[in-house]
């Protein structure tokens, strides 16, 4: 088993706790295809800037 880490923004993790489904870039394809059933995943929620 590995270990993963990874970071998001807020809008996205709302979809992946929803829905279970998390989309990256292309240019993480072969990154992503390296993740195997039984490894986890910590998923950073990046802080959103705010407006002044």
């Amino acid at each position: 088993m590995t270990h993963w880490i990874a970071s998001s923004n807020r809008d996205n993790w709302k979809i992946l706790e929803k829905k279970h489904i998390w989309g990256v870039p292309k240019r993480n394809k072969t990154l992503m295809q390296r993740v195997k059933p039984g490894d986890t995943i910590l998923v950073y929620v990046r802080q959103e800037k705010e407006d002044d």
